[in-house]
């Protein structure tokens, strides 16, 4: 694999692991645990102590933009009226 290939590879990898991770937390709020809870338990559970120092932030706005962007897209029904 040359540089490039890896980088790739990489950002697959990494798009793969947050969708986990969204999951999860969804998963968590529908069980009544909050999100920090979540988090935090999933980010143990992958050890991801080491590496980036802000792991909880990074995935807390990644979740919140998925939350928001879930929220803005329109259906069939709201688009058009009965």
């Amino acid at each position: 694999m040359n540089a490039y290939q890896t980088h790739i590879f990489n950002l697959y990898l990494e798009k793969v692991m947050m969708r986990h991770c969204i999951t999860w937390i969804m998963a968590a709020e529908m069980a009544a645990m909050n999100n920090k809870r979540a988090i935090i338990m999933w980010i143990e559970k992958y050890e991801l102590d080491e590496g980036s120092v802000d792991w909880y932030d990074r995935i807390k706005k990644s979740y919140f933009r998925h939350r928001k962007s879930k929220k803005s897209r329109k259906t069939a029904v709201q688009i058009v009226p009965r």
